[in-house]
């Protein structure tokens, strides 16, 4: 058969593309993100969710965990919704992936039986943006050990005898709470379960959210002996002893907007983010690492770099510009088990709005959430040269001495503007002020994170 250069070129681009896509899928470390469906930050059309996923592509994610979960599988807006991601996804230039995480628990959410979960796979399961491993559609739940694990063994056997589809089933859950705790897990627990439902699930998700970010006996000086540090690594060990992959968490913050029991977890800044990324790094064996969630308002752990209005400003999304920035070198990391070198300075900056004991003009929590919450800005250092940074948190102003790399630093909370300065030799290399002010009188109460990043001009490092 004779073949002319133009063919050529064309079979090997479309070779390339392929070769990528299946790579993404199958490569042993992958990053996602928890996505609330029915939430978009732009908006629900195909033109909206692509600016989504440009978002989260360009912040190092490769797919999104779309949880169906308080908005109803069988409502048609949520699954035109739904249409329009995988339609997003394949109109982008890059591959990126999508699968859905069921709500399988409680009141509040749709008990998905058969017919839901063989319907969702009848429409995506072959999609070419819907996440397969090994050629098997990528499906999670939430709460979906309430079902038994006899329910989920029918629901693999029936999809797989009467449709010849081979589903892998991959539960998640923020506790062991179908063993009645919230509190603490144990190898022994672990184990039990994953005796119970052996052969039946196919990996295990951790979802971390409240807990804290840094391990007993860490320089934080918050000890949790359940941290989300600490209870990944029981479950990464547990998971490898049994040859099942493990999807593991990396949560920014936590606030649980107006909820009772107050809850709130001080991440310091960026400190509680790298606390677990050392912990991924060096001491869990994970496949896929969650980022919990990309816009999640409901509970204020979003990754999202673009800011959200809301008709109630206690609930607008914040940007976390500063988060998703520095969240990139330590997926790179990971992902290249090297560390990376530092080749340009860079500043993030991580505070609240309003200080822990603002009464607001319009009070919507009657609970109290301050005791534990300290008045501080925030800040984050990436310089490949020693500097000094000055923070300007209102009329307070604070200066450190910085070395070379990566430190963190804090300075106490003024009311008004936040502005950042690094000086070397002389010279301002980085200057920036963060969007929002520190307000004395909130129209709300809120403990939502505000994060934001600035860099260098290469000429001026």
């Amino acid at each position: 058969m004779k073949v002319n250069k133009f063919s050529l070129i064309i079979l090997t681009i479309v070779f390339s593309i392929s070769y990528e896509f299946v790579y993404a899928q199958n490569s042993p470390k992958m990053v996602v993100a928890h996505y609330m469906v029915g939430m978009s930050l732009y908006g629900n059309s195909v033109a909206d969710l692509k600016k989504d996923i440009i978002d989260a592509h360009n912040n190092g994610v490769e797919a999104f965990q779309l949880n169906i979960n308080h908005s109803y599988w069988n409502k048609d807006d949520v699954k035109q919704t739904t249409a329009n991601m995988y339609q997003a996804a394949s109109e982008c230039n890059f591959p990126f992936y999508l699968f859905p995480s069921a709500g399988l628990g409680g009141t509040s959410v749709i008990n998905w039986g058969f017919d839901d979960i063989y319907n969702y796979l009848q429409l995506y399961g072959n999609h070419p943006n819907q996440l397969q491993i090994d050629g098997r559609p990528f499906f999670t739940s939430w709460l979906g050990e309430k079902k038994g694990v006899e329910f989920w063994r029918s629901v693999k056997c029936r999809l797989m005898d009467e449709h010849k589809i081979n589903l892998f089933y991959l539960p998640w859950h923020a506790a062991f709470l179908h063993y009645g705790t919230k509190t603490s897990l144990t190898p022994d627990l672990i184990e039990k379960y994953l005796s119970e439902w052996k052969g039946v699930i196919d990996g295990y998700f951790w979802w971390g959210a409240s807990r804290h970010p840094f391990p007993a006996g860490s320089s934080s000086g918050i000890t949790a002996t359940n941290s989300i540090p600490t209870a990944a690594e029981l479950l990464s060990d547990a998971l490898k002893a049994h040859n099942l992959p493990f999807m593991t968490p990396i949560v920014p913050s936590f606030w649980a907007t107006c909820k009772e029991p107050c809850k709130y977890t001080e991440h310091f800044g960026a400190r509680g983010m790298e606390s677990q990324w050392m912990s991924i790094i060096n001491n869990q064996t994970a496949r896929w690492v969650n980022m919990v969630t990309w816009n999640d308002k409901g509970e204020d752990s979003h990754w999202s770099p673009h800011s959200k209005p809301s008709s109630s400003p206690r609930l607008s999304i914040y940007s976390h510009a500063g988060y998703t920035e520095l969240n990139k070198y330590f997926i790179q990391w990971w992902k290249t088990g090297k560390k990376p070198a530092i080749e340009k300075d860079k500043l993030f900056y991580f505070y609240r709005t309003q200080f822990h004991d603002a009464i607001p003009i319009t009070e919507t929590c009657t609970f109290n959430c301050s005791d534990t919450i300290p008045d501080k800005i925030y800040v984050t250092t990436m310089l490949v040269k020693p500097a000094i940074l000055t923070i300007y948190s209102g009329t307070t102003i604070t200066t450190h001495k910085v070395s070379a790399g990566i430190f963190h630093w804090d300075a106490n909370m003024g009311e008004g503007n936040q502005r950042f300065t690094v000086v070397r030799d002389g010279k301002v290399i980085i200057d920036a002020t963060g969007e929002k002010k520190v307000d004395r009188i909130p129209q709300y109460k809120s403990r939502s994170l505000f994060s934001g990043f600035s860099e260098a001009n290469i000429g001026v490092q």
